[in-house]
């Protein structure tokens, strides 16, 4: 379970998209965010080698921290 440490809590995604372009688009908006710093993807495979949906074509694991601002 993920603990909270002065307002920042490491979290860890697994997101499915579409295209590489739609994976790059969502990481690129953590990245911008101020809320996600320290975006690491940690693994990329398709839905037959991770979990995910059959529409999705990517998957991306990743961790990041949330902070609140």
């Amino acid at each position: 379970m993920p603990t909270q440490e002065q307002g920042r809590v490491e979290v860890k995604l697994t997101v499915g998209a579409a295209s590489d372009e739609a994976k790059l688009k969502f990481l690129h908006a953590l990245e911008e965010s101020k809320e996600f710093t320290e975006v690491r993807v940690q693994h990329e495979g398709t839905p037959n080698q991770l979990a995910g949906p059959a529409s999705d074509q990517k998957v991306v694991q990743l961790t990041t921290v949330y902070s609140r601002i």
